[in-house]
């Protein structure tokens, strides 16, 4: 049993009860969700990511993967600080070695992307205690991963839709995001995948049909 773990968790339960009372910690809002929502990552809007594809979700052994969570919101969000920093709460839980956490700081604000909650700044540090605090903007990157920064920032829906540069992408991340839709059993999520698939426009069979057309062109080619 870990005790001093324990007696973290109560005071934090504490001081969250306190502070979603009077809206210093709230969920995410929804400006911000819909920001998330103009930028396409593997497919799909980041907003997708954040909210239904949560590794921890899926399967209970996973981590949060907060580092890519969090590079995700910084992706949408090119005025915010990515910050990564060993947090109490990690590190009484799994120790120094995994006390390692990340998250993004805008306007005052820290949005974990692991709880999906927003804090006011003082009381995430209030709470965390992070130490080891690194911050990076999107100015800190050298030439190649601004540019590579810069080009995931520039896909949209269009870039996915037939004749869209980047429509050969989906056959390797649709089925996957809709076999973890099936999975989780969540009817928002699979109305809103299914909507989203109608707005740009796909459809499985001639998905697959473009997919054999293109497999013939290089047959041809050879």
């Amino acid at each position: 049993m870990n005790i001093k773990f324990e007696k973290f968790i109560k005071k934090k339960e504490n001081i969250l009860n306190k502070y979603i009372e009077n809206g210093k910690i709230t969920e995410f809002d929804i400006e911000f969700m819909d920001n998330l929502d103009n930028y396409v990552f593997n497919g799909i809007p980041i907003s997708f990511h954040i909210k239904y594809f949560n590794p921890v979700d899926i399967d209970v052994t996973l981590n949060g993967k907060c580092f890519d969570r969090a590079l995700l919101l910084f992706i949408a969000n090119s005025d915010a600080e990515y910050v990564t920093a060993d947090i109490k709460e990690l590190e009484l839980h799994f120790g120094k070695d995994y006390a390692r956490h990340a998250w993004i700081e805008l306007n005052g604000y820290v949005y974990d992307p692991t709880s999906l909650l927003r804090y006011d700044k003082d009381i995430w540090y209030k709470i965390q205690d992070p130490t080891n605090i690194k911050k990076h903007t999107k100015d800190d990157y050298g030439s190649e991963t601004l540019i590579w920064y810069e080009n995931v920032r520039s896909k949209k829906k269009e870039d996915y839709m037939p004749n869209g540069k980047f429509y050969h992408e989906l056959g390797m991340t649709i089925p996957l995001y809709q076999s973890i839709a099936k999975k989780l059993d969540n009817p928002e999520l699979s109305y809103k995948l299914n909507r989203y698939l109608n707005e740009i426009h796909y459809n499985e069979e001639e998905f697959c049909n473009y997919i054999n057309d293109e497999f013939q062109k290089v047959i041809v080619k050879k």
